[in-house]
């Protein structure tokens, strides 16, 4: 989501040390020689949230490097431009646009949450002009399996791979 990657330990591919990324958000993420697996815990802080309940989130952060904001001085600053998603273990983590329809976030598992998951999927139901819904029960094997089975009914999923060049 951000300017570009640093990968100058080739941890993601042979060739390639620095590309540009998707430019969405002012920031550069840099891979180093080790991954950071950590079991991460905290709150929502988007601005979204602020007269919600506290929103709480956890799931495992797992990343190789860093990514960091870039200064005022090398971003230019828009209506669009990111807010803080998370506190986790006491530092920001993720970030998000100011209505929440673009967000990056190393945090793994995290619409396992179903608090989370139900904020999100409403701050996009209401972008679109359509009603909240409740937070859902639960994630599980069932609800996936459901998603597998309509996934395969309406995409050609082998073109997809073929496309993808992972037959």
């Amino acid at each position: 989501l951000g300017r570009s990657i640093d990968d100058r330990h080739l941890r993601d591919n042979d060739t390639i040390r620095d590309i540009g990324g998707l430019g969405l958000f002012p920031l550069v993420t840099t891979f180093e020689a080790e991954k950071t697996t950590v079991r991460g815990r905290g709150w929502v802080i988007h601005p979204c949230a602020s007269g919600e309940p506290k929103i709480e989130v956890e799931g495992y952060e797992i990343h190789f490097g860093e990514t960091r904001r870039l200064g005022n001085e090398e971003a230019e600053i828009t209506k669009d431009a990111p807010f803080p998603l998370f506190i986790l273990n006491g530092h920001e983590e993720g970030m998000a646009n100011p209505d929440m329809r673009v967000a990056g976030t190393y945090l793994h598992d995290v619409f396992h949450n179903g608090a989370f998951r139900a904020f999100w999927l409403n701050k996009l139901r209401k972008n679109k002009g359509l009603p909240e819904r409740p937070q859902c029960a639960s994630t599980n094997e069932g609800n996936y399996d459901a998603l597998a089975a309509q996934i395969y009914k309406y995409l050609d999923v082998e073109y997809m791979t073929k496309l993808a060049g992972v037959q």
